[in-house]
């Protein structure tokens, strides 16, 4: 069978390029009995992929992003009659002849559109309907961002499945000393330290976890170190800072370096990450993957994640928040358990077990046959809510 794969957004920060790059090279690795052709616009991302017989890595030339999508790709994809065409990212090519596989990261876009600016709501209020009646099927990365898509689309309903993240083998715990030095040394993190790291917006709920240190901070030791950036209209969540007490035990490294974050993880004694809405949340899985204890909310597929190994909390609760970090930092005992059961829940969330269920979709696709797939691994464990809280007013301060 030869699949068409859409790697324009292949070298990409972020959660979006490192589900493209794990992702596919697990699918190139199982599936030896296929060709992959591997779509670019970029010669340098292009050389990456070579050297493999069943790889055929392919520059297509297009001025801009919309035209690369859907003129050059399908161009290229009716003329080399590929049997499937899979985008890891967001688009599909209108005028693509073979069945096209779309990914929905998330359900953002219809949940909380009030965290992105207007052009982009019209765009995906336009685009996304149009895109997933193109879709032959649908992989959605959690089970509660397949229901929310049924909800909203009943037409998806019977051809999605859903394929969670894997971790990297490269989150890990990090225990060699010279290591951990150089890395609290470049981020002058503190000795010891309750860890956010992501986007810092008003999903995110970094002003209801500032709110929930301020209550914490006079009765543990430990700082909070938020690690990110701003994104849309993320400055208000720092608006908690304004008070002095407060900023004194809060430090803003920025954002840190792919190849530091193990370490960053394992110095921390938590993570912390009560965020509004998630379609998957991948840093919570490479927390516990580092055996750091973790705390997160109801919101969206969190639970989903972390399943029976990290409590959950309302997310417009900052004494809850407050109460279950407390909880882990002043009980070695109880901090000890959650890293067992962090570590062993991490090991569900494998990119293999991503790219073997994947590359079943995309075989029955070119068979023209619908996907069969079980439930995804160890979410019959979790109890995930047919609706999960979401924020009363995103404008609130505690929403930042």
């Amino acid at each position: 069978m030869r699949i068409a794969v859409m790697m324009r957004h292949a070298a990409e920060g972020g959660g979006t390029g490192t589900y493209t790059r794990e992702l596919v090279r697990g699918l190139v690795d199982r599936g030896t009995c296929h060709r992959f052709d591997l779509l670019f616009d970029d010669p340098a991302a292009a050389a990456e992929w070579a050297g493999q017989a069943h790889v055929h890595p392919v520059v297509l030339r297009a001025p801009g992003r919309m035209a690369w999508d859907q003129w050059a790709v399908p161009r290229y994809c009716n003329r080399a009659g590929v049997d499937v065409v899979f985008n890891p990212k967001h688009a599909m090519p209108f005028l693509a002849k073979a069945p096209c596989l779309f990914v929905l990261h998330g359900a953002d876009w219809f949940v909380v559109p009030e965290n992105y600016g207007w052009r982009l709501r019209a765009y995906q209020a336009v685009a996304l309907p149009l895109y997933l009646r193109k879709a032959r099927h649908t992989i959605s990365v959690s089970e509660e961002s397949r229901r929310r898509l049924a909800a909203r689309f009943p037409f998806t309903a019977g051809r999605s499945n859903t394929i969670h993240h894997g971790v990297s083998p490269r989150f890990q715990p990090v225990t060699d000393p010279q290591v951990l030095a150089r890395v609290r040394a470049r981020y002058r993190l503190p000795e010891r330290f309750v860890l956010y790291l992501g986007l810092i917006y008003r999903q995110k709920n970094v002003g209801g976890l500032l709110e929930a240190f301020r209550r914490l901070m006079g009765s543990v030791p430990h700082d909070l170190v938020v690690a990110g950036r701003p994104a849309f209209h993320g400055r208000r969540a720092l608006e908690p800072l304004a008070d002095p007490a407060l900023a004194a035990r809060v430090h803003l490294p920025g954002w840190i370096d792919e190849d530091d974050l193990p370490a960053v993880l394992s110095l921390a004694e938590l993570f912390a990450f009560p965020s509004y809405y998630e379609g998957f949340g991948i840093p919570l899985l490479e927390a516990m993957a580092c055996g750091t204890p973790v705390v997160t909310s109801t919101g969206g597929a969190c639970p989903e994640v972390v399943g029976a190994a990290a409590p959950t909390v309302d997310p417009d609760d900052p004494d809850a928040i407050a109460a279950a970090m407390h909880a882990v930092l002043a009980d070695p005992e109880q901090a000890s358990r959650q890293r067992r059961l962090g570590l062993a829940r991490a090991r569900l969330f494998t990119w293999q077990t991503a790219a073997a269920r994947t590359l079943a979709v995309l075989e029955a696709l070119g068979r023209d046959e619908p996907p069969d797939l079980p439930p995804p691994p160890g979410l019959a464990e979790t109890a995930v809510p047919d609706r999960a809280p979401l924020p009363r007013d995103l404008s609130s301060p505690l929403a930042g």
